[in-house]
């Protein structure tokens, strides 16, 4: 085994470990509603579709069983941030409620769909990168909304800094393992996306706590 590929599966084994536990910091840094409150309900939709096409896209392509864990992992922690915010955000915002869950419905459907029919059908090539292309593109846009909302409220705490430099810590892992293992150009190019907008929302977290604790000395000093 060359230097290159013994990299790239070291990179690629840290990163399966990491994945499962990427989005138990911010599961739990939602319990204080205060930070759901913050949290991008547009970046909560474009992450909850995210996995849930790649989840179909693993099964889809056949994809090794690492991959697939990972995606129902992430899911099921998805799932319990939609809970979360029916309970906690949406108790008095009955429309919100009702398309939250819609979304909730369509999920379910959706896997449904998949393991009474799509299972015992052969999907064609260009379905597939379809399917693939969607939750490419919407891994790289969910960090979008947020980063907008918190420079709107001049606060990051709806976002868990320890979720955020786990966010980084994979970005690069994901980098070195496209290069190393000659994975396709969308890993390769999505990669140092990801790791840009993991890097602005550590800098808003930053700004802001220090904006914050700039306030609250002034106003001790009055």
């Amino acid at each position: 085994m060359n230097t290159l590929l013994l990299v790239g599966n070291i990179s690629l084994n840290i990163s399966f470990f990491l994945y499962l536990i990427l989005y138990i910091p911010q599961i739990i840094h939602n319990r204080h509603t205060e930070h759901l409150l913050n949290l991008s309900l547009s970046m909560h939709f474009l992450l909850y579709t995210a996995y849930l096409s790649d989840l179909f896209y693993g099964y889809s392509s056949h994809l090794p069983w690492q991959y697939k864990t990972v995606s129902m992992v992430g899911l099921s922690l998805l799932i319990i941030q939609h809970l979360q915010l029916t309970n906690h955000f949406m108790k008095n915002q009955k429309q919100t409620k009702v398309i939250f869950n819609f979304l909730f419905f369509i999920f379910t459907l959706a896997t449904c769909y998949y393991f009474f029919i799509i299972q015992h059908t052969e999907l064609t090539a260009s379905t597939t990168l379809i399917i693939g292309s969607i939750s490419r593109a919407f891994y790289l846009l969910y960090c979008l909304p947020q980063i907008i909302k918190n420079k709107i409220l001049k606060s990051a705490n709806a976002m868990s800094i320890q979720f955020l430099y786990l966010n980084l810590s994979l970005s690069i892992l994901d980098m070195i393992s496209a290069w190393c293992l000659n994975w396709g150009w969308p890993n390769k190019i999505s990669a140092p996306v990801m790791s840009l907008a993991s890097i602005l929302m550590l800098l808003q977290v930053k700004k802001y706590r220090f904006q914050i604790a700039i306030n609250r000395f002034n106003y001790e000093n009055l």
